[in-house]
């Protein structure tokens, strides 16, 4: 595995608890940019129907006539795809693209094409519907966090307003800790890194950290931990649909978020961070979030999002 900056490539050590993957991931943050833990989840994507791709291919380009080099693009990508040399925005290796395109709903003059697709369906129009317009507009996975904290009042109107997500029975089986202020943050960003230092799990995190780089908070001053007892199968799905909810009602007030997938990991098993948290015996956090203000991350364009395949199960008709 390969930590890339722009001047240097470092080797990560493998994780002792699982085999090196046959292709070393790239790291390639360059200076702005985010790098993401993620590896790409599919290796191929249909476009339109057409015939798949592999993913990881040169698809996304620059129209060099409409970009004003403002590297915005860079700054959005969570794999570190673009960078800015010289003063110009360039497209580098692709091959860990995992086709979020950010980089098209960061572009404040709609530079970013992707081949085979026409550039009226790349920027799909804003939906006017509110709910639709809060679902596909207004969250975004916000990687740039300032150290303004959010209300504690408004942390409390979304989470009281999530008690009306469904939950299976009505059971509920969950209970919150909320990390308030960067110190807590702070902590939990450091924790996490040496979890991964330990546990040899995550191995970028620590080498990363080194340069400066906060993958784990990415900044942000509140983090919101959901916890469900371990032995409830029910509690995964209530868990996924009640934090779904939050995120939504904590946009819907002007707040920024992201999934805290690294830091989610770590806690359920660090000894360390579940003291943190206060994670008690028998009980296990199900999914955190990232909560507070962007720091210079906007999104003006609606990101491609293709429809994903529909199969329609229905009965057969028969003729009179």
């Amino acid at each position: 595995m390969c930590a890339a900056t722009p001047d240097t490539a470092v080797c990560l050590p493998a994780s002792p608890r699982r085999p090196t993957p046959p292709r070393a991931r790239c790291w390639p943050p360059s200076p702005g940019a985010s790098p993401c833990s993620c590896n790409a989840a599919h290796a191929y994507d249909k476009i339109d129907g057409k015939k798949p791709k592999k993913r990881g291919t040169d698809m996304l380009s620059i129209n060099e006539s409409r970009c004003v080099n403002c590297g915005a693009c860079v700054r959005a990508c969570p794999m570190g795809i673009f960078q800015l040399r010289k003063g110009a925005v360039r497209v580098g290796t692709q091959r860990h693209c995992i086709l979020c395109y950010h980089c098209s709903a960061a572009c404040p003059r709609q530079a970013i094409e992707l081949e085979g697709i026409s550039h009226e369906a790349f920027y799909p129009p804003k939906p006017q519907a509110p709910v639709q317009e809060l679902v596909r507009s207004k969250r975004r996975a916000i990687r740039h966090f300032t150290d303004k904290l959010p209300e504690k009042g408004q942390l409390l109107s979304a989470l009281e307003g999530a008690e009306y997500a469904p939950s299976a029975k009505n059971r509920r089986p969950y209970r919150w800790a909320v990390l308030y202020g960067r110190e807590q943050t702070v902590r939990a960003r450091d924790l996490t890194v040496a979890w991964s230092e330990i546990s040899g799990e995550s191995p970028e995190l620590p080498i990363l950290a080194a340069k400066g780089m906060d993958l784990v908070t990415c900044g942000a001053a509140c983090l919101l931990v959901l916890l469900i007892p371990k032995d409830d199968f029910r509690a995964p799905v209530d868990a996924a649909a009640v934090m779904t909810t939050t995120e939504l009602l904590l946009v819907d007030q002007g707040l920024a978020t992201c999934w805290a997938g690294y830091f989610n990991r770590a806690c359920a098993d660090s000894p360390d961070l579940r003291a943190l948290v206060g994670v008690e015996e028998g009980w296990t956090p199900a999914c955190s979030l990232m909560v507070g203000y962007p720091d210079r991350e906007r999104y003006p364009n609606l990101p491609y999002r293709p429809l994903r395949p529909v199969r329609w199960v229905e009965c057969e008709r028969t003729s009179d």
